[in-house]
C-alpha cells in the first residue's frame, strides 16, 4: 500500500505525536494553525519534497519584516518541532534546525523583597478585592508561577499539609506541571483573602470560593491576566515603583539564584524549559 503523503493526514499523526509528548492541547491546537497556514501545499510526493516547503516557507518567514520578531520566533518554533518530529518517527533521515536570531535581550526589570514589602503596604486593606490583590502578588513573587497559572487557580489546586501548603500546578504543558511548597508570607495573604471573600460572598450571593476558579472578579467568575495586569499597574503607580508582572516572576528567580539554585533546579520549580532558564539566569 502506497504511503500517504498528504498534508492533512500528517499533520494528524503529528498531534499524536505531540500528545504522546504530553503537550497541551491548546499547543497542539496552535501548532496545526500555524502549520496549516506554513504549508498550503495539500498533497506531497515525498518527505524530502514537504521538506523543501519548510525550508522555503522559514526563509520567506526571515525575509518578511512586517512580521514582529516574536512572531517569527515561534513560527521558526513550530517548524523545527515539526522537523523533529518527522525525524524521530524516521520519515526523514536529518532534520535541519532553523534558527531565528532574536533581538538582543534586556536585563529584566526586577523587583527586591523590601520593594514588594512597599508594595504591599500601599494595597493594605480590608477590603475582599485587594486582599485578593495581594494573595495573587505574593503568589508570584514567592513561588514564580505565571499570572496565567495563577488566574486558574481552583481551591483544589492548594494543598494544606501539617503547618505548610503548596500550590499544584496541573495545568498546560508536562514540564509546566510542579507542585510547590507556599512561604508562608504568601500563606496568609491566600487566608487573608479566603476569608474576606468568604464574607462578602455570603453578604452578596456571589459563589462560594469552592466553586469555579480561586480569584474570583468583582462578579464572583475568573479574573483575567487582563485584569490582574491593570491591578499590578495601579498600585505599582501608587507605591512608587517600576515593575510588571514578569518583574513578580524574575523577582522570585533572583531569589532563588541567590540563594544558589542551579538552572537545572529552576527549570523544575519555575516549569520553563531549561534553555530558557539558563537564558533567564545569565540575564539576572
Amino acid at each position: 500500500m502506497a504511503e500517504d503523503y498528504s498534508r492533512d493526514k500528517i499533520l494528524e499523526e503529528f498531534a499524536f505525536y505531540l500528545r504522546d509528548k504530553r503537550r497541551a492541547e491548546w499547543t497542539i491546537t496552535t501548532y496545526s494553525w500555524d502549520l496549516l497556514k506554513l504549508l498550503p501545499t495539500k498533497t506531497f510526493q515525498d518527505y524530502d519534497s514537504l521538506v523543501e516547503e519548510i525550508d522555503k516557507e522559514i526563509r520567506l518567514i526571515h525575509e518578511n519584516e512586517d512580521l514582529k520578531p516574536s512572531t517569527k520566533a515561534r513560527k521558526s518554533s513550530t517548524l523545527n518541532t515539526f522537523l523533529g518530529f518527522l525525524k524521530e518517527t524516521g520519515k526523514i533521515k536529518e532534520a535541519p534546525t532553523y534558527y531565528y536570531k532574536k533581538e538582543e535581550r534586556v536585563p529584566p526589570v526586577l523587583i527586591t523583597e523590601k520593594q514588594f514589602k512597599n508594595l504591599m503596604r500601599a494595597i493594605s486593606s480590608t477590603e475582599y478585592k485587594r486582599a485578593r490583590d495581594r494573595a495573587i502578588f505574593a503568589l508570584m513573587f514567592y513561588t514564580g508561577i505565571r499570572e496565567s497559572e495563577v488566574v486558574k487557580l481552583e481551591d483544589k489546586n492548594f494543598e494544606p499539609e501539617k503547618r505548610k501548603m503548596y500550590v499544584n500546578i496541573t495545568f498546560g504543558d508536562s514540564y509546566k506541571r510542579r507542585r510547590l511548597e507556599v512561604p508562608k508570607q504568601a500563606i496568609r495573604e491566600i487566608d487573608a483573602y479566603k476569608k474576606l471573600y468568604s464574607a462578602h460572598s455570603t453578604r452578596k450571593g456571589k459563589p462560594s470560593i469552592e466553586l469555579g476558579t480561586f480569584f474570583k472578579s468583582s462578579r464572583g467568575k475568573k479574573i483575567s491576566t487582563r485584569s490582574v495586569r491593570r491591578k499590578l499597574t495601579k498600585w505599582t503607580a501608587r507605591a512608587g515603583i517600576n515593575a510588571t508582572l514578569l518583574s513578580l516572576v524574575y523577582g522570585y528567580a533572583k531569589m532563588q539564584t541567590d540563594k544558589g539554585i542551579t538552572p537545572e533546579q529552576l527549570t523544575s520549580l519555575m516549569g520553563i524549559l531549561h534553555g530558557s532558564t539558563k537564558e533567564l539566569v545569565e540575564l539576572l
